[in-house]
Formats: structure tokens, sequence, C-alpha cells
């Protein structure tokens, strides 16, 4: 059978795992956020470029035809290229996996709150099985969670803070107390 002290040294080690293993999955997504954004940030350099070369080839066209023939065909050539440039941004757009990381980091970091607030439980558990204390230079481990001393009921850590309660129980040797062995 574990020791209460062994049961928590390992509850501690499981959750610093899983905090490292959740700072790495925190730190890939937020490397993927920014390359995401990078590329978006490509993808509208292009556009940009396309637009103004765009532009530049109609008013080029616009000096061989009439005016209102060259505006009427500009508005079409822009409105295919706007079209298509749009197309392209769909197909590149991360919008998506971002807010699917984004879930993914919040469901994470409420997952380990979740285990935090476990392994405190567990330790106020812990704390309240199995309760030692020292008279003497000696180690006394409480056998009864809980019973009444003199009037007063004490349990779980209570004879931590009472070591005239203790000295008491050892001197009539009440049972509720026993020496621990080295």
């Amino acid at each position: 059978m574990k020791t209460a002290a062994e049961i928590k040294k390992r509850n501690k080690e499981e959750l610093i795992a899983y905090c490292e293993e959740l700072h790495t999955v925190i730190a890939d997504r937020d490397s993927h956020v920014l390359k995401l954004s990078d590329e978006r940030d490509t993808g509208n350099k292009l556009v940009i470029k396309l637009q103004e070369d765009a532009t530049s080839s109609a008013v080029a066209f616009n000096t061989l035809l009439s005016k209102s023939d060259a505006q009427q065909i500009e508005i079409d050539l822009l409105q295919e290229e706007v079209d298509r440039l749009k197309g392209d941004l769909e197909e590149n757009d991360h919008t998506k996996e971002l807010a699917s990381l984004r879930e993914n980091s919040e469901l994470l970091t409420q997952i380990n709150e979740e285990l935090n607030a476990r392994l405190i439980e567990q330790e106020k558990l812990i704390d309240t099985i199995r309760v030692v204390v020292v008279h003497e230079k000696e180690e006394y481990e409480q056998v009864i969670p809980k019973f009444k001393f003199e009037g007063k009921i004490y349990e779980g850590a209570d004879l931590k803070t009472e070591p005239a309660v203790v000295a008491a129980l050892i001197k009539d040797g009440s049972g509720v107390l026993r020496k621990v062995a080295k």
C-alpha cells in the first residue's frame, strides 16, 4: 500500500508532466498561428500587387479604346480579377483552423484547471486521512480520525495545532495516537 506522500508525489509528477505537454501544445499552436498569419499577409500583399498590375493594364488599354468602352472593359476586367482574388483568399483562409486551435487551447486550459482542483482536493483528503504529529521528538500517527476528548470533538488535522492535547493523549495511553516506527 502506497503512503500518502508517495501518492501525493506521483500526482504532482503526473501534473508536472501534463503541464509540460500542455506548454508544448500551446507553443506549437502559437507557432502555427504565426505561420498562418504570415501566409495571410503574403496573400494580401499579392492581392494588392495584382490589383496594381490589373489597374496598370487597364489604363494602357483605355488609351486605345474610346472612353466609355474602355471604362466598361476596365470594370469587367477588375470584377473578374476581384472574383479570382476572392477565390484565392478563400482557399488560403485559415480562420477556421485558428478558431479550432483557440478552442483546443481553451479546452486544454480548462482541463488543466480541473486537474489542479483535483490535486488540491486529493492533497486535502490525504491530509485528513493520515495525520502525523510530533511529541518530544517522536512521531505519532492519528489512528482514530474523529474522537471526543475532554468534552471537545477532534477530527482530521486538529491535533497538529493542539500540542497539549497530543501530550495528554500520549500520557493517558488513549489509543488515538500510535507511535510511528522508524
